[in-house]
């Protein structure tokens, strides 16, 4: 072992290093107490790290190491001038919210710097109106569409709303008739015009043979005679025994798993005696009246006796119910966070939890991509930050009206659908939610 450092040369050293030691000196590796001289602050240093040079002093550092990086503001103010923005108050930094105006039409926005630096426009208006013109359809594109459909369009071609009807010929019946993009664009939409096209849906009638052959595999049984052509029928469910008015076109595209009646397939609210079965299959005790299929409802679980609140049409899919008895993915038994993070470069905000002992851990995997903590909450019990996890998550999807802002391809790592536009959501208010989520969950 080599000699220990005489203390007073070691309190020289810091004191040349601009920190005054406010307790003796212990040895090269424990914290030392110290003050430094140029900002006052009380720090901790370690007397090896201060002797290789480093500074002692984080915020001063820190501060240091922003100021070498910061953009000048000529350089700053010039940039913004490039992209069609005004500032109307001094530049702080390329991170945090700047007025300006639009030189374009003249609204007030508060862009960040980095982003404009990335190719953002900085101002919603004309950025909605840059999108809606990018989606709009030119002529020929919807020409195209209406030939395919067996259309065509009567008036001159004028640009409109997707809701706003025009006026078009059907090919099929040669009467005008009037439709929209919106209809158009319909999924699986037949050709001609509304009622060609639901004399189109009965082109998928099958013979009477046929037509009980596919009554046979979805549990029912033809009712009455065979309606040949009228796609409306009238059917018997051997599930419930009732007889139920159902679309032939229905049936002929449904799928062979959904047996029965639309209620009985769960396509509809299910019966209360099939809503008895299927809960008792999968071991819960409901609590609270039954209130529909996308309902949380109260209920105990059978194996583990917890207090859960699943839907009843995730369990008819299949699922648990329980997310004390799932086996696999986060525990709700365990401590666990609640995470805030940011990807400047990406334009996206990510809310999510984990466990404290999860592999990966969650935060470490997304700070890997280049995601920045923001905040983090701990609980201690791991049912605490879902239910704060889902209540800030159902506030930005349902009232803010945002959806995920970045695809599965740009996050391997996974927790795509807990992103959102970091310009769309106002910070202050995410954290308001968060306190709210927390101490909603501390008064139950």
């Amino acid at each position: 072992m080599g000699n220990k450092l005489d203390p007073k040369v070691a309190e020289a050293i810091m004191l040349k290093a601009g920190l005054k030691p406010l307790e003796p000196y212990t040895n090269s590796t424990t914290k030392w107490k110290c003050l430094h001289i140029a900002c006052g602050q009380i720090v901790y240093p370690v007397f090896a790290s201060v002797n290789r040079g480093q500074g002692g002093c984080y915020e001063c550092g820190r501060r240091q190491s922003v100021e070498k990086r910061r953009i000048p503001e000529r350089e700053a103010v010039a940039i913004m001038l490039k992209a069609g923005l005004k500032p109307l108050e001094p530049y702080r930094n390329a991170v945090d919210r700047w007025k300006c105006e639009c030189l374009n039409c003249g609204a007030i926005s508060y862009p960040q710097l980095n982003m404009i630096n990335y190719g953002q426009g900085g101002c919603k208006p004309c950025g909605h109106i840059k999108t809606g013109l990018a989606s709009r359809l030119t002529e020929k594109e919807l020409r195209s569409r209406l030939k395919v459909q067996k259309l065509q369009l009567v008036d001159k071609y004028k640009w409109r709303e997707k809701d706003e009807n025009f006026k078009v010929k059907c090919l099929i019946c040669k009467q005008n008739t009037i439709t929209n993009t919106n209809a158009l664009f319909r999924k699986n939409r037949n050709a001609g015009c509304e009622n060609c096209s639901r004399q189109s849906a009965g082109s998928l009638q099958v013979s009477e043979e046929q037509y009980k052959q596919v009554l046979s595999e979805h549990n029912l049984e033809a009712f009455g005679k065979y309606t040949g052509n009228n796609d409306l029928t009238t059917v018997k469910c051997l599930i419930c025994g009732k007889n139920k008015k159902m679309r032939r076109s229905v049936l002929v595209a449904r799928k062979k798993k959904m047996q029965g009646c639309m209620t009985c397939s769960g396509a509809k609210i299910a019966d209360p005696k099939k809503i008895d079965r299927v809960m008792k299959a999968a071991k819960l005790q409901p609590l609270s009246p039954y209130s529909g299929g996308h309902d949380r409802w109260k209920c105990k679980c059978l194996k583990c006796g917890e207090t859960v609140y699943p839907q009843f049409n995730s369990i008819l899919k299949g699922q648990g119910g329980c997310i004390y008895c799932a086996e696999i993915g986060f525990n709700h038994k365990e401590p666990a966070y609640f995470y805030v993070m940011i990807h400047q470069e990406l334009s996206s905000l990510k809310i999510g939890i984990g466990n404290f002992d999860s592999k990966p851990d969650r935060i470490e995997a997304h700070s890997r991509k280049g995601w920045i903590l923001a905040k983090r909450y701990d609980f201690k019990v791991g049912k605490d930050a879902y239910d704060v996890e889902v209540e800030v998550l159902r506030w930005i999807r349902k009232e803010m009206g945002l959806s995920a802002h970045l695809t599965k391809e740009l996050m391997a790592q996974g927790g795509w659908s807990e992103t959102s536009d970091l310009q769309e959501i106002p910070i202050p208010e995410l954290y308001r939610r968060i306190k709210l989520a927390i101490k909603k969950g501390l008064q139950e």
